[in-house]
């Protein structure tokens, strides 16, 4: 199988009026081609800051990752608009 994404040793540093503030810690994954990937929590334990830091999305003047590495092999983003689809339709999109 393709591996699609890997992540390996997470940790995601925000800084605050005290210094730093480590919000996610040593988070590792990898997925491959195929298969599904749920990140699930309790609230405040870092899934938002995992999935926007695997798109990049933090602003680097405020936040920090310490010794790691994330890596994506292959992209392809697909948008459906679940609302719109039919029934059968939307079955299909689940699987």
């Amino acid at each position: 199988m393709t591996e699609l994404l890997a992540i390996d040793n997470l940790t995601v540093q925000f800084r605050g009026d005290a210094g730093w503030i480590t919000a996610v810690d040593d988070v590792s994954l990898h997925l491959q081609e195929g298969e599904t990937l749920g990140i699930v929590g309790e609230s405040g334990s870092g899934k938002s800051v995992t999935a926007l830091s695997i798109l990049r999305l933090h602003t680097s003047a405020t936040t920090r990752w310490a010794n790691s590495a994330i890596t994506p092999m292959s992209c392809e983003i697909r948008i459906t608009d679940i609302p719109r689809l039919d029934c059968s339709s939307r079955r299909r999109s689940r699987i």
